[in-house]
């Protein structure tokens, strides 16, 4: 489909004269007052600068403090696996001895009835 150009002329034209009335009504609203900015004294910059100092040390080790709680957690949980895993073992291990035991005695009372029936 073809667009005749004397339509995209009188468009371009017609969005041209609305942003042109668009630009006069902006211009012609009141524009807001400038507000002057607070004057501050080099003391209070320095206050607030020492202020501001102290918060990030405060930050710091705040941060620091947690770190190392975290750490000690950490460390402590590893322990505790580790005394879990270990005693797991060990548990393990009595388990297998015990077995390992009733079979040689169970082994030695077959022994003795067949000894016996003989």
């Amino acid at each position: 489909m073809r667009i005749p150009f004397t339509s995209i002329v009188a468009t371009l034209q017609d969005a041209c004269q609305r942003q042109l009335e668009s630009d006069a009504m902006s211009a012609s609203l009141p524009k807001k007052p400038r507000v002057k900015k607070h004057q501050t004294s080099d003391s209070q910059v320095a206050r607030l600068q020492e202020e501001l100092r102290a918060m990030q040390e405060a930050l710091r080790n705040k941060d620091r403090e947690m770190r190392n709680k975290d750490r000690e957690m950490r460390n402590k949980d590893r322990e505790m696996q580790e005394a879990l895993h270990n005693k797991d073992r060990e548990m393990r291990n009595m388990d297998r001895e015990m077995r390992k035991i009733l079979r040689n005695k169970d082994r030695e009372l077959r022994l003795a009835e067949r000894n016996s029936q003989s």
